[in-house]
């Protein structure tokens, strides 16, 4: 189902109540979607194309399934696959969450930002 841009307490709502997230995007300017990285603080196993640095955040098949743009029938297989497999969505969730925490969170960004300002400033 598509719900469309949600906010604040809907979106964490809906978040707290599904089991995978998909963005199909094809916009040539999406660059990094944050969107892919709040799925991933959920544990939702992750389902996107190969547009910009996507495959950078999605590890495909483990922490989620990465699809050629614009194919519908991959699209709807990759989804088929993790409803129809429970243990695999939930190992891609936890595998998408687990990378969230090592990489993503926002002590490890100022970490890795005072790590390189010290490294430059030398």
């Amino acid at each position: 189902m598509y719900w469309g841009a949600k906010y604040g307490v809907e979106k964490d709502a809906l978040f707290r109540n599904t089991d995978i997230f998909v963005f199909p995007t094809f916009y040539h300017n999406e660059c990094f979607p944050l969107v892919l990285l709040e799925a991933m603080q959920y544990g939702l196993a992750c389902i996107s194309t190969s547009e910009a640095g996507i495959p950078d955040i999605i590890d495909n098949g483990k922490t989620g399934l990465i699809v050629p743009k614009k194919d519908s029938i991959a699209l709807a297989e990759s989804i088929e696959k993790l409803i129809n497999d429970r243990m695999l969505c939930q190992q891609m969730g936890q595998a998408g969450r687990k990378k969230y925490e090592e990489r993503f969170t926002l002590d490890v960004f100022e970490k890795n930002i005072c790590r390189i300002l010290e490294e430059f400033s030398k």
